[in-house]
């Protein structure tokens, strides 16, 4: 019995030392390439936050990154990650056109989250 506790325990540390060494040659490639410039990749996307109360977006195109987070859409260069400018969304009188909630001004501000 007293083998079986020891071939477990060798077999735990053994996943603990190769899960570090993966965690650094992670974070370290990580730093690696910011040191060199390389830009971060995000994956499309689209979620609601709900403490914020407002859908984000995320989308790719042939040259820029576009983060949309509820009605301001925030655009980053594709090749090097660095960001170019921002813009509004359509928005109707009667709402926002994507969610069809109405247009408030207080709507998905940082600052109005209850804290």
């Amino acid at each position: 019995m007293e083998r079986a506790a020891v071939e477990t325990s060798s077999g735990f540390e053994l996943r603990r030392v190769l899960r570090r060494i993966r965690l650094t040659i992670k974070y370290g490639s990580g730093h690696l390439l910011n040191w060199f410039g390389f830009p971060g990749f995000i994956k499309p996307m689209s979620f609601y936050d709900g403490v914020l109360g407002c859908q984000i977006t995320i989308r790719n195109s042939h040259v820029y990154t576009k983060l949309t987070i509820g009605n301001r859409d925030f655009y980053f260069y594709r090749s090097t990650g660095g960001y170019d400018g921002s813009g509004a969304s359509i928005v109707s009188k009667k709402g926002d056109f994507q969610s069809g909630q109405e247009a408030s001004p207080n709507r998905c501000r940082a600052d109005s989250v209850p804290r």
